[in-house]
């Protein structure tokens, strides 16, 4: 069974059972935007979507930017999805959906951004639906194995970046140093100023940065249960009814 998330200037069909629209995923795809806001526009040449499920980060970026992206996943139910709202979408134009393993994906070109929003869960207990499986279970792709993707992929003065559970970043820290890649911002998501950060986004690039690296966090709710100012102010752009 499919549903319809509207957001101002597209619409994400859904499937209730693994291809939901969530609210870390708007997050990911609202921060990528203003990010690459302050890009000059002439770096933005393409971006790839790894992991792109039913094209929710697609469309977000398409929104704000006029250079192709790609999506791509290995999950058919997945791949006819994001193929719908693409075409439903004014996006159709710039967007192009590819049914593909990553690991043996071999492309024309190299990527200047690279954005991914990977299974969450590692060694927990899985759903038996397999849709369900590789939706949100690292079974098809680990976190080691998605970092040697983007070395493989990102031009080398490109960006790429990844929302994973907080608890993983030491794991994504280990996989980026074997491979040279570096973080250069973070941000630190939570529900709430005084609850614990479960969700991290990580900017990176090839090189070392010139500066410091920047941390930054954003909390959902404010202390009266409402949707927080700078989570306003990061997803107007996006939701219907803010």
């Amino acid at each position: 069974m499919s549903t319809a998330f509207e957001f101002k200037e597209f619409k994400i069909n859904q499937n209730n059972q693994s291809l939901k629209v969530t609210t870390d995923a708007c997050v990911l795809g609202a921060w990528v935007s203003k990010q690459l806001s302050y890009c000059p526009q002439h770096d933005t040449k393409h971006i790839l979507d790894i992991g792109c499920g039913n094209g929710l980060l697609s469309m977000m970026l398409a929104q704000n930017t006029d250079c192709p992206i790609t999506g791509i996943d290995i999950n058919p139910h997945a791949i006819k999805l994001a193929q719908l709202n693409v075409v439903q979408s004014r996006f159709v134009h710039k967007i192009r959906i590819v049914e593909e393993d990553v690991r043996v994906y071999k492309p024309d070109c190299t990527f200047s951004h690279i954005v991914v929003n990977p299974p969450f869960f590692y060694n927990a207990k899985m759903s038996q639906s397999k849709v369900i499986r590789i939706a949100k279970h690292q079974v098809t792709l680990s976190v080691k194995e998605l970092i040697v993707c983007v070395k493989r992929l990102l031009a080398h003065d490109g960006l790429g970046f990844i929302m994973l559970p907080y608890n993983q970043l030491s794991v994504l820290k280990n996989c980026l140093s074997v491979q040279q890649l570096f973080i250069e911002h973070l941000l630190l998501v939570g529900a709430k100023q005084n609850s614990c950060r479960n969700k991290v986004v990580v900017q990176l690039r090839h090189q070392p940065p010139k500066k410091d690296m920047i941390s930054e966090s954003l909390f959902i709710y404010d202390d009266s249960a409402h949707y927080s100012t700078k989570f306003i102010e990061l997803l107007k752009p996006f939701y219907l009814y803010l």
